[in-house]
């Protein structure tokens, strides 16, 4: 929610950007916790007896996804129905989005207004338009600006930064992007059901 790299004023070769303070904080913070790490694990060995496969099932429980979009929000409504629970979220930058979940995984997640979350949805699952007044019914909506356009032989990899300092990634096939001539500097519009979007706590 708060930018990691900002631009630098100044004469010196080097100049164009730099660390920001909160990065800057990240850093202490994450050598802390490693060296923290590095303490509490020599007094584990001294204790148990363990084998890899034990840590690989312990990594299990912390997993890594592959969804590259995983944006930080906060619950703003739910609207709950006989099956399905509409969720709906703000980013730090007011633009809301809706995630349709079950109303089970709702209730498992303990979901609640004014709760912390990250919608998580896959690139492929983002749709990009130039017409920034195009009428659809999907109310998932978000305007970026084109920040990276990766072409490839078959698909293109477009990456969007929002006004609160979140990327947003889609994945298009290149003939699409070729035929809206997408650019860095860009103003495209980024569409996503909320079917697709997963929400993780």
């Amino acid at each position: 929610s708060k930018p990691l790299i900002i631009r630098a004023d100044g004469n010196k070769k080097n100049s164009g950007s730099e660390l920001s303070e909160y990065a800057n904080k990240l850093i202490k913070i994450y050598d802390a916790i490693l060296e923290t790490q590095k303490d509490f694990l020599q007094k584990i060995c001294q204790k148990v007896d363990f084998e890899d496969v034990d840590i690989v099932n312990l990594q299990r429980m912390n997993m890594n996804l592959s969804a590259r979009n995983q944006l930080s929000c906060e619950i703003i409504g739910i609207n709950r129905g006989a099956v399905n629970s509409q969720i709906i979220a703000k980013l730090s930058n007011g633009c809301t989005l809706e995630s349709n979940i079950t109303v089970e995984s709702e209730k498992n997640l303990g979901l609640k207004v004014g709760q912390k979350v990250i919608y998580i949805f896959k690139a492929p699952a983002v749709i990009l338009a130039k017409d920034l007044d195009i009428k659809i019914s999907t109310k998932n909506q978000l305007k970026g600006e084109v920040i990276e356009a990766k072409i490839g032989a078959v698909n293109a990899e477009i990456t969007l930064k929002l006004s609160d300092e979140q990327t947003l990634t889609a994945i298009i096939t290149k003939d699409s992007a070729m035929d809206m001539q997408i650019g860095v500097g860009d103003t495209l519009l980024a569409i996503v059901k909320s079917s697709q979007i997963i929400i993780g706590v």
